[in-house]
């Protein structure tokens, strides 16, 4: 497991997503820093999933 925690580019790149789209600040944080990341966001949230979380049940099928 790592462990990150956003810069000065991760919450630059959080405030673009967030005018671009209107998601809540901590959802554009969120997905900005698991880009930054190159990593997969996993969750329930529709909005998330929306702007390219995926689903758990899409990881555990196996449906990529």
């Amino acid at each position: 497991m790592t462990v990150t925690f956003p810069d000065a580019s991760d919450m630059m790149a959080a405030n673009r997503l967030q005018s671009e789209t209107l998601l809540y600040p901590m959802d554009a944080m969120i997905l900005s820093a698991a880009d930054a990341a190159d990593a997969t966001l996993v969750s329930f949230d529709s909005e998330l999933v929306e702007h390219g979380a995926e689903l758990p049940r899409r990881l555990l099928d196996g449906d990529e």
